[in-house]
Parts: C-alpha cells; sequence; structure tokens
C-alpha cells in the first residue's frame, strides 16, 4: 500500500500563529455571551413583561454578547428588582399628592 505524502497535512512551522489578541477576543466574547444566556434566565423571576422576558432570552441565545445592548436598551421595567419600580410609583404618589395640597391651599 503507498502512501501519498503530498496528501498528508502537517502542522507545524507552516501554519500561522494565532494572535493573543484573537484568542483574547474569542474569550470575553464567549464569556460575555453565557453570562448574558445565564442573566437573561434571571430576568424571568424580575419584573417585566412575559414579552420583554423572551425577547432577553432569545437574543441571549442567538446572539450571544449582543444580549447586553438589549438588556442596555430595553426599558427601566426590564429586569429590575421590583424596588426601583415601587420608589418610582411612591415619588409620583408623593408628587401627585403635594401637588393636590398645594391646589386646595390657594
Amino acid at each position: 500500500m503507498e502512501q501519498n505524502q503530498d496528501a498528508l497535512v502537517y502542522v507545524g512551522q507552516d501554519q500561522p500563529k494565532v494572535s493573543t489578541l484573537v484568542v483574547l477576543l474569542m474569550l470575553v466574547w464567549g464569556i460575555l455571551g453565557v453570562l448574558g444566556f445565564f442573566f437573561s434566565l434571571v430576568c424571568f423571576s424580575y419584573s417585566g413583561s412575559f414579552m420583554q422576558n423572551w425577547v432577553g432570552f432569545l437574543t441571549a441565545i442567538v446572539l450571544g454578547p449582543f444580549y447586553w445592548i438589549y438588556y442596555a436598551f430595553a426599558g427601566p421595567s426590564y429586569c429590575s428588582s421590583g424596588k426601583k419600580q415601587q420608589q418610582q410609583q411612591l415619588r409620583r404618589f408623593q408628587t401627585k399628592k403635594s401637588k393636590k395640597g398645594k391646589k386646595s391651599r390657594k
């Protein structure tokens, strides 16, 4: 049986080196993608609409690290703890109450 030496591929000196920068970018890409996926799962237990949670989840699965762009611009109700929303509602109530009180005093 004769082997064709030209068909064999040698990995060695002729192969270009992978840049450290490329490896670092791939590592950061992977870490951000995995963190985005897990964070999108955590967001299901926080406030936000059903559709916002699903879009976030699908964005994390399909687009990986680009999930964080969605997270930044999805709105204040997406993945918030609820305390923040309660504080905002309390402030609104207090300002409405104080405006009514000022009107009745005049």
